[in-house]
């Protein structure tokens, strides 16, 4: 069957626990997935009381299809920092990681912040909800679905995939963690496990940002 629309998976901020789970997991199913890590990663671990797994150990899965996207230096929102400093947090991680895609912390951007990113990538994740195009006409303000265990269920996400594939549209998922544990911006791993088992029955595409925009 001849496949229509896309489907990219999205992990923010490079937990240890979904470098352990995740990775594996869409590995086996042979579907790519886009991880946004920051460089400095003690920088989240203070906040958000959680382990990262470093850049570093990141990089090496590129080998397996996905995509190693940056999340700036220190996770600051960009909105709230001067031009120097702007530029610096953008313009490092596209220097290490050799990253082609943004995704801005918190879904925080302005017109300054896209004007900044453009300089060194190619596109740009929001979390502005909706579809994108399956050729969208701003790359650096790609709209997506946010889960978390709060508007998270199989049949919710198993439906905004199943429109991606009738309206020949791209759906870009966006998760932090997936753990069975009831954290607050988490999704249950047997559910996120079943939701990956259904888009490939699908006759969708799965790719990462930089696949699907041919970066």
């Amino acid at each position: 069957m001849t496949k229509r629309g896309a489907v990219t998976i999205v992990f923010d901020d490079g937990y240890k626990q979904v470098y352990e789970t995740v990775v594996p997991m869409l590995t086996k199913y042979r579907i790519p997935g886009v991880f946004a890590v920051p460089l400095d990663f003690a920088a989240i671990e203070r906040s958000e009381k959680r382990l990262v797994t470093p850049w570093q150990e990141w990089k090496k899965i590129e080998t397996d299809g996905h995509e190693i996207a940056a999340h700036t230096v220190s996770h600051r929102n960009l909105t709230t920092l001067q031009d120097v400093e702007l530029d610096q947090e953008l313009r490092e991680p596209e220097q290490v990681l050799g990253a082609t895609t943004v995704v801005y912390p918190g879904g925080a951007y302005n017109e300054q912040v896209v004007a900044t990113a453009q300089k060194y990538y190619r596109a740009g994740r929001t979390v502005v909800r909706g579809f994108e195009s399956f050729q969208p006409a701003d790359s650096m303000r790609l709209k997506s679905f946010n889960f978390t265990q709060k508007n998270f269920s199989v049949w919710k996400v198993n439906a905004l995939a199943t429109w991606a594939y009738l309206t020949n549209t791209w759906l870009i998922e966006t998760y932090h963690m997936v753990d069975d544990d009831e954290l607050m911006h988490s999704v249950p791993l047997s559910a996120f496990k079943k939701h990956l088992e259904f888009i490939k029955r699908l006759p969708i595409a799965t790719e990462t940002i930089r696949q699907h925009l041919s970066l």
